[in-house]
């Protein structure tokens, strides 16, 4: 993952950016998809800084926790819209949401930033197409993927392929299925090997929605199965690696 402050930095810039004026007297809505995520956790913590730091008042920025549940946090942006904030940053519970969630902030007249979980291109295109004040801010999954498997391929197959099968063999715990993020993640960590001309086996793709001691489950569980025929471990994030 990129660093929570960098990130939490373009999300700032682009709040105020989007909310324009005396920003000390501007609302500012904030939605996370779960507090309990050890990145977001870091990343809120750092985009509060940043806000106060670019002159948003501490008391006019509200965080709330979407707890993992799509409906809760559609809740939660119905609240704040009610409330009239002047901005809404947004990391979604669901990817797959942002068509509905755009359109029922565009209609509501405010800025809306999304973060860190990356509408498809077709929902951004539909932003430009439309001249609507909306934006993403975040890290390139596929290029994070990218770095992943390019890293394992600077190594060499020498030193990965320990059983001498001529192969890099693999497992790979996926965050949410609902993230594109996780799907470029997954896609590009490998392609990246398979572009560089190593052939790769996938012995184990589990789904570890991003949690932690679920990574770590799945992991022991391929590792008792597959014993030293893993060579490498791919993790969408780095809470489950």
């Amino acid at each position: 993952d990129a660093a929570p402050a960098d990130d939490a930095a373009a999300a700032g810039d682009a709040a105020a950016d989007a909310a324009t004026g005396d920003l000390a007297s501007k609302k500012v809505g904030v939605c996370i998809y779960q507090f309990s995520d050890n990145f977001m956790t870091l990343f809120r913590t750092e985009l509060e800084k940043y806000l106060i730091e670019k002159g948003f008042a501490k008391e006019n920025i509200t965080i709330v926790d979407g707890a993992n549940d799509q409906a809760t946090q559609s809740g939660q942006i119905d609240s704040f819209i009610a409330d009239g904030v002047d901005v809404l940053i947004i990391n979604l519970v669901n990817s797959s949401s942002a068509a509905t969630v755009t359109d029922k902030v565009v209609a509501a007249n405010i800025p809306l930033v999304y973060i860190n979980r990356e509408p498809d291109a077709d929902e951004q295109q539909r932003w430009a197409d439309n001249n609507w004040n909306v934006c993403y801010v975040g890290c390139d999954a596929r290029q994070s993927g990218t770095f992943q498997g390019e890293i394992i391929a600077d190594l060499g197959l020498d030193a990965v392929d320990f059983n001498k099968n001529g192969k890099i063999d693999y497992i790979m715990i996926e965050g949410d299925p609902e993230n594109i993020d996780a799907a470029y993640r997954t896609e590009y960590s490998v392609k990246a090997l398979t572009d560089a001309g190593f052939e790769v086996n996938c012995l184990d793709d589990q789904v570890g929605m991003w949690d932690q001691v679920k990574g770590a489950e799945l992991v022991a569980n391929s590792l008792s199965q597959y014993g030293n025929d893993i060579e490498v471990v791919f993790c969408n994030n780095d809470a489950m690696a």
